[in-house]
């Protein structure tokens, strides 16, 4: 009887914070707004423009031509429906992570090497990711030594979230592949992050979940902001 009472007030700010988080991602989610007509009557973009981020990424990070698509599969992410469906490990969320974590190094790597000029604060983004990515990776990876190794469906499951996201970024520069990167390594990241929270009986991996949730929502925050200053000034 006093283990529940001391469970339960130990999970009740924990709910607390999880609830804040979650409607900061209500709050930040891309509004669904009539077409703007002075955007769509709006001349060509120069391609000074289109090698920071090409005219098809919408200012919520997705690409207008395929807004339908992601729309229809919202709930059909492979990862997303193992974590509703199953139930939540430390040895999944890290191998998913594991994913993850390796593909936003390659994406904020491919910025840092790109030989075109590139604004201070997508520069400023992609060293923040590769700084939290590989502290992350170095954790995840000694973590998941401890428990056995890599849960193996939960990593290709992740993978194959990535791959049909990334299908939808091919043949955009660096940049904007890179840009259309964070939006679902955040959500994803958040979403994975909160359950982390909630149910890890590992003081390090909640550690981790918590500085998840604050750095990527601190990071997409920026991203939106600069993304709508950005759409706002091409239609002048």
């Amino acid at each position: 009887m006093n283990r529940q009472k001391h469970d339960s007030a130990r999970r009740r700010p924990l709910l607390a914070l999880c609830t804040f988080l979650l409607a900061i991602l209500v709050l930040h989610a891309p509004a669904s707004a009539a077409p703007d007509q002075k955007r769509l009557n709006r001349e060509p973009a120069t391609s000074s423009r289109q090698a920071i981020i090409p005219d098809e990424i919408s200012s919520s990070g997705t690409t207008r031509s395929d807004s339908h698509i992601q729309s229809q599969r919202k709930n059909a992410d492979p990862w997303a429906q193992h974590r509703h469906q199953c139930a939540y490990s430390d040895r999944a969320f890290l191998s998913s992570q594991l994913a993850w974590e390796k593909t936003a190094l390659r994406h904020a790597q491919a910025v840092l090497d790109s030989r075109e000029e590139i604004p201070a604060s997508m520069k400023g983004w992609a060293e923040t990711v590769m700084e939290h990515a590989e502290r992350r990776l170095a954790f995840v990876r000694t973590a998941l030594a401890e428990m056995g190794g890599l849960d193996r469906r939960a990593f290709r499951l992740a993978e194959q979230a990535l791959n049909e996201q990334s299908s939808s970024g091919r043949g955009i520069s660096p940049q904007g592949s890179f840009i259309m990167f964070l939006f679902p390594y955040c959500k994803t990241g958040m979403e994975s992050a909160v359950t982390a929270l909630m149910e890890s009986p590992s003081q390090n991996v909640s550690t981790m979940a918590r500085s998840m949730i604050i750095t990527q929502a601190d990071l997409i925050a920026d991203v939106r902001e600069w993304l709508r200053t950005h759409h706002h000034k091409s239609d002048v």
